[in-house]
């Protein structure tokens, strides 16, 4: 698919699924949705540049966009009309470019940015944590809540790190990780932690120790960009050289199958 289909632009860097099925792409040139078999672009938001796209509890939609005037807009549908609100640096958002974003289990908005920070919207009024208040560092490539509602952040070369603004752990390559360059964060059916690193291949954290996966154990590469966890309990390791899936194998705990 491509612009010839609908796209607004050939270059995809988000793709989201909500609840109601309906198809989100964030492209280098706008935003757009699946219908039928062509692409519908909305209209346009404060930036054209989508990086990220997020579908919250309130089914809401939200939409990370930068660089060039770093903004995120929340889109809903509300009484039958679309309700689109765009918050920028003059709202309270950091001015640096938002990495990730994720949704805690108080229906608050967090965003990872590329060198501010977290930042979290209580749906009034934003707040930044910084290297000041505890973080390993303000590049955040990846933010997930786990299912106790714990916050995780990976950073650019700092490692992991458990958020909490009263106690924040840090783990590092010194702690058992592949890498200490964090690109991507999910949470399996048992509640372990992985981490996809650049270079390092990929970590779980089981609660007490890190295990780590590289091309040692089947990866096609040890640059992983991208995880995600199905309703089977799988989880997908997008990397440079190819998709994975990895599934707990009986009698053996894991398994790596290749894409």
């Amino acid at each position: 698919y491509s612009t010839t289909n609908g796209l607004p632009h050939n270059r995809v860097s988000a793709i989201a699924q909500a609840k109601n099925g309906t198809l989100w792409f964030g492209t280098g040139g706008g935003l757009a949705v699946r219908e039928g078999t062509n692409f519908v672009t909305l209209p346009t938001l404060a930036n054209s540049v989508i990086r990220e796209i997020l579908e919250a509890s309130d089914g809401s939609m939200w939409f990370a966009m930068g660089p060039g005037g770093t903004s995120a807009s929340r889109w809903k549908m509300e009484n039958g009309r679309t309700n689109l609100v765009t918050y920028t640096y003059g709202d309270g958002l950091p001015g640096a470019t938002i990495l990730s974003m994720v949704e805690d289990q108080k229906g608050r908005i967090w965003f990872g940015t590329y060198a501010s920070g977290v930042t979290c919207f209580d749906g009034t009024s934003f707040v930044t944590y910084t290297t000041a208040d505890g973080l390993a560092q303000d590049r955040v490539h990846a933010v997930h809540i786990d299912r106790d509602g714990v916050m995780w952040i990976g950073t650019f070369v700092a490692g992991l790190s458990r958020f909490d603004p009263a106690s924040m752990v840090h783990f590092t390559k010194a702690d058992g990780m592949g890498s200490a360059y964090v690109s991507a964060l999910a949470e399996d059916k048992d509640g372990g932690i992985w981490i996809g690193t650049m270079g390092g291949g990929a970590s779980r954290w089981d609660g007490k120790r890190f295990t780590n996966y590289t091309t040692a154990n089947g990866l096609p590469n040890n640059v992983v960009g991208a995880l995600a966890a199905d309703r089977s309990g799988a989880i997908w390791l997008g990397t440079v050289g190819g998709l994975v899936r990895w599934t707990p194998a009986p009698g053996q705990g894991q398994g790596i199958g290749g894409g």
